[in-house]
């Protein structure tokens, strides 16, 4: 966690997936959900609670309880958060650079996996049609787009089928079709 003084407080994954979720909702969440969210059937509340206590010492003043939720100072404040923003305001270039890895790439929590598509998907949509091939380039070399056909398909049409940049990502895509099945 990097606060905005410049300090910076490492977090376990689950903390991680913790303050994920706060920033996914505004409302915030019980404690029973957040169990259920990270940790799935066998969560438990009191655990959540161990967690949340261990998250305000940390982030003094950023966390809320009765329900769970970031002050309105820290909503919205995420790297995630900051890329669908740039969205928003029709900054795509803006987004790709604040979008380096996949949101919590580590983490197997339903809700994160859940949160992790949802993003990627929203930045790849917004690429494809932003008909810029610069942008589409970027994303097919992320990891995120790495795997995304799609953008591929939209890059040979805007650049044409002989273009060395299409050809590199085209050539990956189906190596990556190959070894993977994806």
């Amino acid at each position: 966690m990097v606060f905005p003084d410049g300090r910076r407080v490492p977090l376990s994954l689950r903390r991680a997936e913790i303050l994920a979720l706060l920033d996914s909702r505004r409302r915030g969440w019980s404690a029973m959900e957040l169990a259920y969210e990270v940790y799935g059937e066998t969560g438990a509340a009191s655990t959540i609670r161990i967690e949340m206590h261990r998250i305000r010492a940390a982030a003094s003043g950023l966390v809320e309880s009765n329900p769970y939720r970031l002050t309105d100072a820290a909503h919205g404040t995420s790297d995630a958060s900051r890329v669908v923003r740039s969205m928003r305001n029709g900054q795509l270039a803006e987004a790709l650079d604040a979008y380096s890895a996949p949101l919590l790439s580590r983490s197997a929590a339903f809700a994160i996996e859940s949160l992790r598509v949802e993003l990627s998907d929203a930045v790849g949509t917004a690429v494809r049609a932003s008909g810029s091939a610069e942008l589409i380039k970027r994303w097919c070399a992320t990891d995120m787009g790495s795997t995304d056909e799609r953008a591929v398909h939209v890059l040979g049409r805007l650049l044409g089928p002989r273009d060395a940049g299409y050809l590199s990502f085209r050539a990956r895509s189906e190596r990556l079709d190959r070894e993977f099945g994806l």
